[in-house]
């Protein structure tokens, strides 16, 4: 026997059906609800992450930093040296890329900056630069004794350099005093006179995002601040300083007297300063340790 149709249950199981769906209106508005929030959360999280890499490259500077302390200690206060070159040849063996990790307990100290993002690292590292690393470096130079290195055969070992002043290679620095010529030489700590005042570590340029940024200093491991206190324009200095070092890594413009980066002092301190807050004019500044504070 064949049953009516109950179309009153019917049509109320057709009503429950629509109340548990969404219609087009509400699954647009919570889209868009969901894009605003996006919208308003992508810029902290952004400010989360830059402030976690600052960190964590001002930690790998202080690591740098009691490696330093330590090398000093046994090399009765001078300070480690620099061989790497931007043009030339350089016997890395001399570095201080090779000579700190030796003293610091045979560990690896963290040379690679979180924000560091230069093309110039090895292929095997995840950069784009066809160059050695700095292990394959080194076994090629214990294989072969007498050779060195030319810099387009390395690629970036470290995001960190070293101000030149402060190395055996830079020699003596020469000023003018009551008409006299004085020589001073920075490569010792007890020649320093502001240890605390007086930078000596900060992150390398990349070798990119700037119209002067200088692939060689890239893969070098120091920095010629010696050459900053004569530039004819001193208020243009952040666009010649940015070809060796990234002075606005850590905020502000790429190139600006604002820029902010981190760097390690002679003491062991470590702060994420402006170009400003380091340096003022060539007699004002913490590159030169014979500068008046900035």
């Amino acid at each position: 026997m064949i049953r009516k149709t109950d179309t009153r249950f019917t049509r109320h199981a057709g009503r429950e059906s629509s109340a548990l769906g969404f219609t087009l209106i509400e699954v647009i508005v919570v889209v868009a609800v969901i894009s605003l929030l996006m919208s308003l959360l992508l810029p902290a999280l952004g400010a989360v992450r830059r402030t976690a890499q600052q960190t964590e490259c001002l930690s790998n500077l202080r690591q740098i930093g009691v490696a330093h302390q330590m090398y000093m200690n046994l090399n009765r206060e001078a300070f480690v040296d620099v061989d790497l070159p931007h043009g030339g040849i350089g016997d890395p063996r001399n570095s201080w890329l090779t000579k700190l990790p030796r003293v610091f307990h045979d560990s690896t100290l963290a040379l690679r900056s979180p924000a560091d993002r230069s093309p110039y690292w090895s292929v095997d590292e995840g950069g784009a630069w066809d160059g050695m690393t700095l292990d394959q470096a080194l076994d090629f130079l214990e294989a072969n004794p007498g050779e060195t290195l030319q810099s387009s055969q390395i690629s970036r070992w470290s995001s960190y350099g070293i101000n030149y002043l402060l190395t055996r290679k830079f020699g003596a620095y020469v000023q003018f005093q009551n008409g006299q010529v004085k020589t001073s030489e920075f490569h010792r700590l007890q020649w320093i006179p502001r240890p605390s005042q007086t930078v000596h570590f900060t992150v390398m340029s990349q070798g990119e995002g700037h119209k002067n940024s200088d692939p060689l200093f890239a893969r070098s491991d120091h920095f010629h601040s010696d050459e900053w206190f004569d530039y004819p324009n001193q208020e243009q200095l952040p666009d010649w300083v940015v070809r060796e070092i990234e002075i606005g890594i850590h905020g502000g413009p790429t190139a600006g007297w604002n820029s902010r980066s981190n760097y390690l002092f002679v003491d062991g301190r470590t702060a994420s300063l402006t170009f400003r807050e380091v340096y003022v004019d060539k007699n004002r500044n913490a590159f030169l340790p014979l500068a008046s504070p900035p």
